[in-house]
């Protein structure tokens, strides 16, 4: 017998597995995290993206907001500014 089928066998023997069910198993186990990985990278995109959009429309909000205007955030900010 050569030397990697004395290998073969004590991996079979320790494993208690097929050797090529296990790289099958360790493909599939890869092939479902980087799925995972890419779902969640693709939802953080996602997410943000929003929450860009969330911030630029209330820099515009702000921008935009009257002198007269008698709600808390305005009358803090006019405070602040004296």
């Amino acid at each position: 017998m050569n030397k990697s089928k004395y290998v073969n066998e004590a991996l079979k023997f320790y494993m208690g597995k097929n050797i090529k069910e296990m790289i099958e198993e360790n493909k599939t186990l890869k092939q479902n995290l980087t799925g995972g990985l890419k779902s969640r990278d693709d939802k953080i995109e996602k997410l943000t993206v929003t929450i860009q959009g969330l911030e630029h429309d209330l820099a515009d909000s702000l921008a935009k907001e009257s002198p007269d205007c008698r709600c808390l955030w305005c009358r803090l900010k006019r405070r602040l500014q004296k």
